[in-house]
């Protein structure tokens, strides 16, 4: 979520900030730290990290970094692609968020100054933006909840063998199955990881 903060009196503002909630597989590691055009910058926790295990464990990390205004209009053009890092770069993550949504938050804001009264103006334009999830994620959520119990365990099981590239297919005769399996093989690396979390935690 990026939540953008404008001026709109002469008094300073809260910067603006991008808020996370990263998944990941457990590790002995956790991120503190996150670089975009060219400079990193720690982030700061907005919630305790979270651990939940099934079949395997995953922690979760809640945590927002700062983007400057002037960051906010450039993705607007071009997108942004941030890393998450673990300490001493154990491992990094990367993330790219469209350039729609840094120019939703830019559409929003001009309209809330268009329409807020000189007179009762606050000193803060606040503006937040959900990112959305990428056509591969939505369409095998949606899928998936289509699909029998069977059908869900037969798909995760093959997913979870095929995280890392595609080397068996799924035989099937289900179109739940079928779909499923094909919007997975569409899905990036970033996508299959952000499925595999959102599986093991259903």
């Amino acid at each position: 979520q990026l939540t953008a903060n404008y001026a709109t009196t002469s008094r300073a503002v809260p910067e603006s900030y991008v808020a996370v909630e990263l998944s990941y597989f457990k590790a002995s590691y956790a991120y503190d730290s996150v670089s975009f055009n060219g400079t990193e910058t720690g982030i700061t926790a907005y919630s305790p990290s979270t651990e939940s295990c099934s079949e395997h464990c995953t922690s979760t990390q809640y945590f927002t970094f700062p983007i400057d205004n002037k960051d906010i209009e450039l993705s607007a053009k071009n997108g942004l692609t941030y890393d998450v890092h673990a300490t001493n770069d154990t491992s990094k993550l990367s993330f790219t968020i469209p350039a729609g949504y840094f120019q939703a938050v830019l559409d929003e804001k001009t309209l809330q100054l268009e329409h807020t009264p000189s007179a009762v103006l606050q000193p803060v334009a606040e503006v937040k933006v959900e990112p959305k999830d990428s056509k591969p994620v939505e369409m095998s959520k949606y899928w998936f909840d289509e699909a029998t119990v069977a059908e869900q365990e037969q798909f995760t099981e093959w997913a979870f063998a095929n995280r890392k590239s595609i080397s068996t297919q799924l035989k099937s005769d289900s179109k739940s199955v079928e779909m499923l399996s094909y919007w997975y093989e569409k899905a990036s690396t970033e996508d299959r990881a952000q499925i595999l979390t959102w599986l093991l935690n259903k």
